[in-house]
C-alpha cells in the first residue's frame, strides 16, 4: 500500500513539476523579463499559459494511468529528465543566437554548442535512471522532493518578478495605435520628414549608389548621413 501511495504521489507532483516548468513557469517568466519587446499585456497570455500547462499535465499525467510496475517506473524517470532539462535549458544554459530579427542564422556556427546541448540533455535524461539503478529503495523520493524544490523556486520566481516588474510601462504602450489620419497632412513650408528602414545599414545604400548612381538624382532633396549608426536591437532604441 505504501509503495502504491509513493508511486501515486511521485508520478502527480513529476508530471505537475513538467507542466509547471514547461507550460507556466517558462512562458511567464520570458514574458516578465522582456516586457519591453512585446505589445499584448500579461491578461492576454494568462489563460493561455493555463490551459497549457494543463494540457502538459494531462497529456503526461493520462499514460502513466495504464501502465504498470517497472515500465510505469522507466516512465517517471522519462518524464523527471525532461522537466530537469526544461528547467536548466531555460535558465541556465541558453545559447547567445544575437539579436533575432528574421535574418538567416548560420547554424554552422553553432556546431559546438549544438554537440555541448545534446551532452547535456542526454545527461539530463540519464540522471534519473542512474539514480533508479544506485537508489533502488530512494529514488522516488528523490525526484519526488527535488521536483517538490524547483516547483517552490519557480512559484517564488515568478512571485518576485510580478512584485518587481512595472506593468504600467506595458499599459501605457496600449494608448498607441495605428491610424492614417492626417499621415498626408504636411505644412507648406515647415517640414522634417525622416524616414527609417529597419536592418538597412548604411553601407547598403552605399552599395546601391555604386551599381545605380541615378539614385543620387532621385533623392536630390534629401540630406543623406553616411556616417551615421543608429543600432540597436529595437526600432524605438534606434530612433
Amino acid at each position: 500500500m505504501d509503495n502504491k501511495m509513493t508511486i501515486k504521489s511521485t508520478k502527480l507532483i513529476v508530471c505537475s513539476f513538467l507542466a509547471i516548468t514547461l507550460g507556466v513557469f517558462g512562458p511567464l517568466e520570458l514574458y516578465l523579463t522582456n516586457i519591453n519587446e512585446f505589445w499584448f499585456s500579461i491578461k492576454d497570455i494568462c489563460w493561455i499559459v493555463l490551459l497549457g500547462g494543463v494540457f502538459i499535465f494531462l497529456a503526461s499525467y493520462l499514460p502513466g494511468l495504464v501502465l504498470k510496475g517497472k515500465t510505469r517506473e522507466l516512465y517517471l524517470c522519462l518524464l523527471f529528465g525532461l522537466g530537469l532539462g526544461f528547467y536548466l535549458q531555460g535558465n541556465f544554459i541558453n545559447a547567445d543566437y544575437n539579436v533575432l530579427n528574421g535574418e538567416s542564422i548560420d547554424w554552422s556556427a553553432y556546431t559546438g554548442v549544438a554537440t555541448v546541448n545534446t551532452l547535456f540533455w542526454l545527461l539530463c535524461l540519464a540522471i534519473p535512471f542512474i539514480i533508479r539503478y544506485v537508489a533502488s529503495d530512494q529514488w522516488k523520493n528523490i525526484i519526488k522532493y527535488t521536483s517538490v524544490v524547483i516547483i517552490i523556486t519557480q512559484i517564488v520566481t515568478l512571485c518576485v518578478l510580478g512584485i518587481t516588474t512595472d506593468f504600467s510601462k506595458r499599459e501605457d504602450k496600449n494608448d498607441f495605435y495605428l491610424t492614417t489620419e492626417g499621415q498626408f497632412s504636411l505644412s507648406k513650408k515647415q517640414n522634417i520628414v525622416i524616414f527609417i528602414l529597419d536592418t538597412f545599414d548604411s553601407m547598403y545604400f552605399k552599395e546601391l549608389l555604386k551599381e545605380y548612381p541615378d539614385l543620387e538624382t532621385s533623392f536630390s532633396d534629401f540630406t543623406y548621413y553616411p556616417d551615421t549608426v543608429c543600432g540597436a536591437t529595437r526600432t524605438t532604441v534606434a530612433v
